[in-house]
């Protein structure tokens, strides 16, 4: 079969921070299809300026997030248009298949992991012909037009280990367009040695991604000739370990610092750990400064007891502080992650949640408003909340939803409180004087103005997608006269 597998643009956002990376899941995939004999082709359209036309495909594939749902919709609109069977994977499609499949344009939606499932459907296409039947088909979601039904086919299993897979099949996209992106001075691009994670945080989809919060990785030769292979091929000088939580296994960690330390592999990388996880293993982060870690993402989330508690965290602010400074006393920046716009958070919380950062000084902060993504704890307790149903406004930097406390415009504006207190050019001087990655200036300038004109953040969506949410009022004040706690409760259930 002749295939075209498709990755949305990625918001402004990201173009402001200079975070450029290739869509290394529709890789994954590609990979996959590759090794079965398909002629697959990969259009990442942040990069993308060849032919948008679909004319000699037989199936386009296309993945998402919930802001790349409604460009994800257009895509599968003109090839559908054009004669092509049409598929949608990916984590938003995963929980939305009744909507999404009611839409005329949308043949099939993979679920969960995509590389069996889509491997299963491509060679039941090819062989079967016209006498294709997607019961057939794990993992896989299809409307039954008899029967006005959308049906979610039983799920596959996990695959076991990461290994299994081929590699991502890099080769057919341009991996120099994407060295903009740097850790350091070094380009980086990304890879995994891991996927899942073993917790319950309520704001994140991962734990009902992946089946039964299952954890699967990679052997630690395995991982290490990827980043050798990555170096020598490309010519890349550092990885974004882009696991869901890299230091999952302590002891493999170390496997992978010992590999990487044996070969003499000069390379910078980055990756995701909990802040409990390194304080309960002060040698472990030794370890990791010893084979090139660069900088480690810590979630911090909140500089309150209580919002950590509501989001199920299960982790002590003192914890996170403890981690910045073991970071810092082995030579590895933190990147610290903190979001704000908890239901009942007070404009009080906000602000100690912004003080907090500014007492870490981490070496860099993010800041984000909760956002209720689809398949989370928290969208199904918000639900009576949300007011605005355009996917393309779910990036973390727009209010959705309303709060007990606070209107949206209020948290918004502090939003961009936290990155210019944090980053105020006269609370760091030092850095921006020694021009330290990662405290640019002219980056902070472009995320602050990306913030305050939302910039390519609100794309027309072609038709409305709603969930089968009954929206509330936008107007906050509205909302709050009409709220009831118990409709809350009852949609949680």
């Amino acid at each position: 079969m002749k295939i075209l597998l498709i990755s949305p643009p990625l918001n402004s956002l990201y173009h402001a921070a200079s975070i450029i990376i290739p869509p290394l899941g529709l890789l994954y995939v590609a990979g996959k299809l590759e090794a079965d004999g398909h002629d697959v082709e990969v259009r990442d359209m942040t990069y993308y300026d060849g032919s948008e036309t679909y004319d000699g495909y037989d199936l386009v594939g296309i993945t998402c997030t919930t802001p790349q749902y409604p460009e994800a919709l257009q895509y599968a609109k003109d090839a559908h248009a054009s004669g092509c069977r049409t598929l949608i994977g990916g984590t938003h499609v995963t929980f939305t298949t009744e909507t999404t499949l009611r839409l005329p344009y949308v043949d099939f939606v993979v679920r969960g992991e995509g590389e069996q499932a889509t491997s299963i459907l491509c060679k039941a296409l090819d062989e079967e012909g016209s006498r294709f039947d997607p019961r057939k088909i794990p993992s896989l979601s299809w409307y039954d037009a008899d029967a006005d039904l959308v049906v979610d086919n039983p799920q596959i299993p996990d695959i076991g280990t990461v290994d299994d897979l081929p590699r991502p099949a890099r080769h057919l996209v341009d991996m120099e367009a994407y060295k903009v992106t740097k850790l350091g001075p070094r380009p980086v691009t990304t890879m995994i040695t891991s996927r899942g994670c073993p917790y319950n945080c309520t704001f994140c989809s991962v734990p009902t991604l992946y089946q039964k919060r299952k954890w699967r990785s990679r052997e630690a030769v395995n991982a290490v000739d990827e980043m050798e292979y990555l170096e020598q091929t490309y010519g890349y000088g550092g990885v974004l370990l882009v696991d869901d939580l890299l230091t999952t296994n302590v002891d493999r960690i170390h496997e992978l610092c010992a590999e990487i330390i044996e070969r003499g592999l000069d390379i910078s990388w980055w990756c995701q750990s909990r802040a409990d996880i390194l304080v309960k293993h002060p040698g472990l982060v030794e370890h990791m400064a010893e084979a090139g870690c660069y900088l480690t993402f810590l979630g911090l989330e909140s500089g309150n007891e209580h919002v950590l508690a509501h989001w199920n965290k299960k982790m002590k602010l003192d914890t996170g502080g403890q981690a910045v400074e073991l970071l810092r006393q082995n030579g590895i920046k933190a990147l610290t992650a903190f979001i704000i716009g908890m239901e009942q958070e007070t404009e009080e919380d906000i602000d100690n949640t912004i003080e907090y950062a500014k007492t870490l000084d981490a070496h860099q902060a993010q800041f984000s408003i909760l956002t209720p993504y689809p398949g989370t704890e928290d969208w199904g307790r918000n639900i009576p909340r949300i007011f605005d149903n355009n996917w393309a406004n779910y990036t973390g930097s727009k209010v959705v939803f309303h709060r007990d406390h606070l209107p949206g415009d209020v948290i918004e504006q502090k939003i961009k409180k936290a990155y210019w207190s944090f980053y105020n050019p006269m609370r760091r001087w030092d850095l921006v004087l020694k021009n330290v990655a990662g405290v640019n200036p002219r980056k902070l300038w472009r995320i602050l103005t990306t913030l305050r004109k939302q910039r390519d953040l609100v794309i027309p969506q072609m038709d409305p997608v709603d969930h089968y949410i009954s929206l509330t009022s936008s107007d906050w004040e509205t909302w709050k006269t009409s709220y009831e706690p118990a409709r809350e409760v009852a949609a949680a259930v």
